[in-house]
């Protein structure tokens, strides 16, 4: 469970309802500490005032009440419980208004509610009632709603006839209630996936298990009318028995099926990104990347109810400079800029990370130089950029005098690094390829002094595993060495 949910009810209400909401929250909450009050005025100051559409849990938690207050005496964490509670809270005083004159959105808050274990019976029929009068003209958008209900009796409701009600509505589109659960299941499994992929954690042996008996479901049904569910099988094979092999064919039948599916691309995206960020380890990495950003940039794929993703945003940004695709991130930035889902102070300081990308362009490293420490250490992933772009342009500007700036500065660079891949922050391969970065770096500036050859470093470079973002500018720096300038003999 995250914050998203919540961010989407708030979203909703205009300040009058927000109030309404505050006070019943007031009335309601009876915790000691008015605990669950407390949260819902953090994250509405969170969203509103500072503009930040995400947040992580343990930290808005941690905030409010304090480290101390993250476990309970039993050492399990309140948070979940917290959260719950205030959903709760929230889906009562929407009971009591008449501000939801969506069904589509009654139908959604009553999934979100039964998603987060409020599955009581009352719950479920007034849910049953928004289901049976929706009427949507997207089928896929009424079927995803179908999908998700029907799961929650699936594994909530014992009453047959329920199952067969909805077996029927199901049915209705060609689906059945087994091809339902497997597409729900493999969502499901394709979104951990994604987002333990993406820090870097290795999935648990009931993680993978699960995997494996959706896998050997899938075998036994028919899913030729669900390009969705095919896609989502496609993803769950390729992490299971990884190969560049499986990415093609996952990657190209993405690209072929993707226009036909409305929902869940997001999630498919970001699986198929952080499977060339695993696969791809040749030359054509970036260019790979990038070619999969165009695609989704194209589509739509990128932005999520208008709005972008800091992370997205900056990943594309990162990999079309890498690559000097500049007339691509400067349309980009001009485009998307405005869609970003956070604060004006942190929107300011992604401005000038893309401002500096732009001046290694026009080759004004100094300039680089005098603007790079004035952005502030926002995010590690920031940081991480800031730093990659000071180390190429103190080179560029000074060449082998350069060292003693470059030593200084990668200090401080390698216990960041250091500290936030032991935070879970940044996986093992993306701390490898910047570590490759920095070592080459530091022998190619003291290329004159050291007992490495050209052909040497190009051959760590180029054999190497774990290929660094930057790996076509060090490529051109290093045939730009001239082994006549060395100052010591070869032993």
């Amino acid at each position: 469970m995250n914050g998203e949910s919540i961010n989407l009810i708030l979203g909703l209400l205009n300040q009058a309802q927000l109030n309404g909401c505050d006070g019943f929250i007031l009335a309601s909450d009876q915790s000691r500490d008015k605990r669950h009050l407390k949260l819902f005025r953090y994250l509405r100051f969170l969203y509103f005032e500072q503009g930040q559409k995400e947040y992580n849990r343990e930290d808005a938690f941690r905030s409010i009440f304090g480290t101390q207050e993250i476990f309970d005496a039993n050492g399990k964490k309140k948070i979940r419980r917290t959260i719950q509670k205030l959903k709760m809270l929230i889906f009562k005083f929407q009971q009591k208004s008449v501000f939801w004159e969506s069904p589509v959105l009654q139908a959604k808050s009553h999934i979100e509610l039964l998603s987060n274990g409020h599955n009581d019976k009352a719950l479920l029929k007034t849910l049953e009632q928004y289901i049976e009068n929706l009427d949507i003209e997207d089928e896929v958008e009424y079927f995803s709603l179908l999908q998700q209900f029907y799961s929650k009796y699936y594994f909530y409701q014992t009453d047959d006839n329920y199952k067969r009600k909805f077996a029927n509505a199901l049915e209705k589109y060609g689906y059945t209630t087994d091809v339902c659960y497997v597409i729900h299941k493999c969502k499901e499994l394709t979104e951990r996936l994604s987002k333990l992929e993406t820090i870097g954690i290795k999935p648990t042996p009931n993680l993978l298990e699960q995997i494996d008996n959706t896998l050997a479901l899938f075998n036994t049904l028919n899913f030729d009318q669900s390009p969705i569910a095919q896609l989502f099988i496609l993803a769950l094979k390729l992490f299971r028995r990884p190969s560049e092999k499986g990415y093609i064919l996952y990657r190209d039948t993405f690209k072929g099926k993707i226009d036909t599916i409305h929902a869940e691309k997001k999630i498919l995206f970001t699986f198929l990104v952080n499977s060339a960020n695993r696969l791809k380890q040749s030359d054509n990495y970036l260019e790979e990347l990038f070619d999969l950003y165009h695609f989704a940039n194209e589509r739509n794929i990128l932005t999520i109810d208008n709005r972008i993703l800091s992370s997205m945003f900056n990943n594309v940004i990162n990999v079309s400079c890498a690559i000097s695709k500049y007339e691509f991130a400067k349309s980009f930035f001009e485009e998307k800029f405005n869609l970003l889902n956070v604060s004006k102070t942190i929107k300011d300081q992604i401005k000038n990370l893309a401002e500096i990308h732009f001046l290694f362009q026009e080759k004004k490293y100094l300039e680089i130089l005098s603007k790079v420490d004035k952005i502030k250490n926002i995010d590690y992933s920031y940081t991480l950029t800031k730093h990659i772009i000071a180390f190429k342009a103190l080179y560029e500007a000074h060449g082998y005098d350069a060292y003693d700036d470059i030593t200084v500065r990668e200090a401080s660079f390698r216990e960041m690094l250091s500290y936030n891949s032991d935070k879970g922050n940044i996986n093992k391969i993306t701390q490898k390829r910047y570590l490759l970065f920095i070592s080459l770096l530091r022998k190619i500036v003291n290329f004159p002094y050291n007992n490495y050859s050209k052909v040497q470093l190009l051959e760590t470079l180029e054999t190497s595993q774990y290929k660094p973002n930057q790996t076509r500018w060090l490529r051109e720096k290093i045939n730009l060495l001239n082994e006549r300038q060395k100052r010591v003999k070869f032993g």
